[in-house]
């Protein structure tokens, strides 16, 4: 009995693992396999029950060719999985690796979502197929309508300031600017759907008067630990609000107040050494407001300052095609392209792909500590060490 094998009946049925006595029919095949390719890719075993002892099935002739009739007729898009039989414990044991879905969401035939919860799957609620369709680029959350919101819950100011400093055009001028309602529609600051005209996400989240008061999860949690431990002390925690170029422009506020400086002498000058850099935090604090996945609700992006190091956790885990991997080479995406263009024309991006990798170089140059980068739950986690 291999090690991987042993392990799996040791840990028993898991976020990654599944047990199934017996073969199971070609419809809930499918269920199982979708439900894992939505989530981090998984392996169910064919007789093993769910208390782990090996029952053993019929080793059926041509039982590949009937999983793979599966994946290309019952499972929407085709998913990549691999079948292998087992000897265990002179029982036959099919092995079914299901690997991690590269263009999610994946549906059955009849065109439901299941989503993997533990050991179990269920369907994708509304919220959950919203954040796979908007991980996979079908629609992009920051241009959907806010129902609930008007144009009168837009700070026209602000809106008329843009347009001047960016287009050279005054909005109130009616020789330049015949009918807002439809400029702003053109710019996806507003937006019509069933014959209404709402603002956008991203209208709402850089123009409102009270952004918050509308989508609280644009907000920002920035809180200071004492201690090397999420779970420590809190010494400040502080729930910043407004819009989001005057979100990115208070945590650099609150971030200089925190990011201490040590002295030393080089040939008779003083040298202040940060215990980080500014220009790291700055580029990493723009990518989490711009990448973040605002469709999560109730989740903010959170700033937690610590003994050792600083974190930033960004609701939503990374987009389709990009991994933890390949994103530290500069892979990018833009799931907000909207919030990426307003950001970009307020001076806040400069260079698509780079910012990571400029990350991880200056950092280590720094502190000589590489940056610790992770999805964990439904978070995106970037760790800076402290010099």
């Amino acid at each position: 009995m291999n090690r991987t094998i042993i392990t799996a009946i040791q840990t028993g049925e898991n976020y990654y693992t599944e047990f199934k006595a017996e073969m199971i029919s070609n419809n809930e095949l499918s269920k199982e396999m979708v439900d894992f390719a939505n989530a981090e890719g998984g392996t169910i075993y064919f007789g093993i029950d769910d208390d782990g002892s090996v029952k053993g099935i019929e080793a059926e002739a041509g039982i590949e060719e009937k999983i793979m009739s599966i994946i290309r007729n019952n499972c929407y898009p085709s998913l990549n999985a691999q079948a292998l039989w087992l000897l265990l414990e002179g029982k036959n044991v099919l092995q079914l690796d299901i690997a991690k879905g590269k263009f999610k969401p994946y549906s059955t035939k009849d065109g439901d979502f299941y989503i993997r919860v533990g050991s179990t799957k269920r369907k994708a609620s509304k919220e959950e197929l919203s954040r796979f369709l908007q991980s996979s680029g079908y629609f992009q959350y920051d241009n959907t309508p806010v129902a609930h919101a008007c144009i009168n819950d837009l700070e026209m100011a602000r809106i008329s300031q843009y347009f001047r400093d960016i287009y050279k055009i005054d909005v109130f001028d009616k020789s330049e600017v015949p009918d807002i309602q439809k400029l702003l529609i053109n710019s996806k600051i507003l937006t019509e759907s069933e014959g209404k005209v709402s603002p956008t996400v991203s209208g709402i989240m850089i123009f409102a008067k009270k952004p918050q008061d509308i989508l609280f999860n644009s907000g920002i949690i920035f809180a200071r630990i004492n201690g090397n431990e999420i779970y420590d002390e809190i010494l400040d925690s502080k729930q910043l609000e407004g819009r989001l170029p005057d979100l990115i422009e208070q945590c650099l506020v609150l971030f200089s107040l925190y990011n201490g400086k040590r002295s030393h002498f080089e040939n008779g000058k003083r040298i202040d050494v940060e215990d980080y850099l500014d220009k790291v935090f700055r580029e990493l604090i723009v990518n989490a407001v711009c990448h973040r996945n605002y469709s999560i609700l109730g989740s903010r992006i959170r700033v937690l300052i610590l003994n050792d190091r600083f974190e930033l956790r960004s609701p939503g885990r990374l987009p389709n095609t990009i991994t933890i991997e390949n994103v530290k080479t500069g892979a990018s995406y833009l799931r907000n392209q909207l919030v990426f263009k307003f950001l970009n024309h307020y001076g806040y991006i400069e260079n698509i792909g780079r910012g990571i990798p400029m990350c991880t170089r200056e950092s280590l140059k720094h502190s000589g500590k590489p940056i610790d980068i992770a999805e964990e739950g439904e978070e995106f986690v970037v760790r800076v060490f402290k010099k």
